[in-house]
């Protein structure tokens, strides 16, 4: 597979768009009621959560404030919506070594999530009870 295109579009985006700030509170919930309306007519839509808290070496921790007002915000829009279900990525970090930084994360994380989504669509269930 190629994905040269994927380089093209991360240089495109670096010299198209500019910094302006983080986003306000209604331009967000609207960006996603537009989002989750747009895929009003499918089954279900993923929604994988923000990294809220970051371990920092000296064994303290720390709430990132910006991604839990993302994560409640989007939770919030997410009520309007029945086919919406929202994951906490924090549910597939076994150990915080997993952690490589307040938004990467060690493969087996990613392995963990694509495991429990595989396994939810096998069963046809894929639904907030079991997210």
């Amino acid at each position: 597979m190629n994905f040269r295109w994927i380089r093209i579009l991360g240089w495109r985006s670096r010299r198209t768009f500019e910094f302006i700030g983080k986003v306000k509170e209604e331009e967000f919930k609207a960006t996603i009621r537009g989002v989750f309306s747009g895929g009003a007519h499918c089954k279900t839509i993923l929604v994988i959560g923000a990294n809220e808290y970051k371990e920092d070496p000296s064994g303290g921790g720390q709430i990132l404030e910006h991604f839990a007002h993302l994560n409640s915000w989007t939770a919030e829009i997410s009520q309007e919506f029945d086919n919406t279900v929202l994951v906490n990525i924090r549910d597939f970090v076994e150990d915080e070594r997993e952690v490589h930084t307040y938004d990467h994360f060690d493969r087996q994380v990613y392995h963990r999530l694509f495991e429990w989504i595989r396994d939810a669509l096998a069963k046809g269930d894929v639904t907030a009870s079991n997210a």
